[in-house]
């Protein structure tokens, strides 16, 4: 009922994407079967409409997250992107960014988490960000931790942003960082 609502009151600005509940906390570098989950995962994203997900997982290595992502996507043709957490350290990989057959995976660049950083930290980091468009450095993603800062304090907060940093929807980011890389 929630999700059909939000269906039906979508406007053209709006990107809904599979996020971390449920299937997304499966960490796919430490199960078996990854390709039997993601055509689980490409049934249940196709049927809702999601292109974009968001999984987070514990990978060893760059290697292993490739490798992994990889399977996962080559059995999951509905999705057109993913963005990556990293479980221990939810910005871990640094905003790392690659293909997987044309489909871009991006991992967190910052969280915004009470306690870790606040709304000003944030947009002094994301002013002091490279800006060559052409360069996959120049882009970030950033995780809202929703319940250390209301809507209003992010609005404020990011209502007033360098001119070097602008602001995009997920489904735009995603087909950025695909065309830079």
């Amino acid at each position: 009922t929630t999700y059909k609502w939000y269906c039906e009151n979508a406007t053209d600005n709006d990107v809904l994407l599979g996020a971390l509940s449920g299937p997304g906390y499966v960490y796919p570098s430490k199960m078996r079967g990854v390709d039997a989950y993601a055509k689980l995962y490409d049934f249940y994203t196709r049927r809702a409409g999601l292109k974009y997900g968001v999984i987070m997982d514990l990978p060893d290595s760059r290697a292993e997250q490739k490798e992994v992502f990889s399977q996962f996507l080559n059995s999951n043709s509905y999705q057109e992107g993913l963005f990556f957490i990293d479980y221990s350290n939810y910005a871990k990989w640094k905003g790392d960014a690659y293909l997987i057959d044309g489909k871009p995976v991006v991992s967190l660049s910052y969280i915004l988490w009470e306690g870790q950083m606040t709304p000003e930290e944030m947009i002094q980091k994301l002013a002091a960000s490279p800006t060559d468009p052409s360069s996959p450095e120049s882009y970030s993603v950033i995780m809202l931790h929703l319940w250390s800062y209301n809507p209003d304090e992010i609005v404020e907060a990011f209502s007033d942003l360098p001119e070097n940093v602008e602001l995009v929807r997920p489904d735009l980011f995603l087909k950025m960082i695909k065309e830079t890389l």
